[in-house]
């Protein structure tokens, strides 16, 4: 609870740094050094995951818009998340590109897309298992479903599919409620 507590602390001093200094104008939500903060439940998607970790795993995020594209409606969001649960730890640093409906197609107001990264990570399943236990830097990729519930807050989904970890795959199913700060 402590680590948590700790990266929750980090990542909001780093969207602070990252977003600059309060402005006293209204944004728009995807303009650029716009942040939010996540919080939800990561499910991994394999049984040697799910033994070093369990079957749900609370996990925090922060983000920040770093280049936005009206004419396409796109933006780039750079994003660091945490998850960590007993033997498991996943630390994703990405960079997605979104796309939203902003020509108002159907009645939500959604977007997806797709992200690469790096993920530092961790699994130790002990016994005569050959996980190594130790910190790896892995690559991986991302896909991104969201639903902006109001100006300011969203559900997202995301599918984390990072490279393997000692020949073990590690990513799944991320279900996340977001604040814009």
């Amino acid at each position: 609870m402590k680590n948590l507590l700790r990266v929750a602390a980090v990542c909001s001093l780093s969207l602070l740094t990252l977003s600059g200094s309060a402005q006293a104008q209204t944004k728009n939500k995807y303009d650029v050094n716009s942040s939010s903060v996540k919080l939800g439940f990561f499910s991994p998607g394999s049984s040697q995951a799910r033994r070093g970790g369990g079957t749900q795993i609370l996990n925090l995020e922060a983000d920040t818009v770093v280049q936005y594209i009206p004419e396409r409606n796109e933006n780039s969001v750079l994003s660091i998340g945490y998850i960590e649960r007993d033997n498991l730890r996943i630390i994703p640093i990405t960079l997605s590109q979104l796309t939203h409906d902003n020509k108002r197609t159907s009645n939500y107001d959604y977007y997806y897309g797709y992200g690469l990264g790096i993920y530092s990570a961790r699994l130790n399943l002990g016994g005569t298992d050959t996980t190594s236990g130790t910190t790896k830097t892995l690559i991986g990729a991302q896909f991104v479903l969201g639903l902006n519930l109001t100006e300011s807050t969203f559900v997202e989904a995301k599918y984390l599919y990072p490279s393997k970890y000692d020949n073990k795959f590690i990513g799944g199913m991320q279900i996340m409620f977001g604040m814009r700060l």
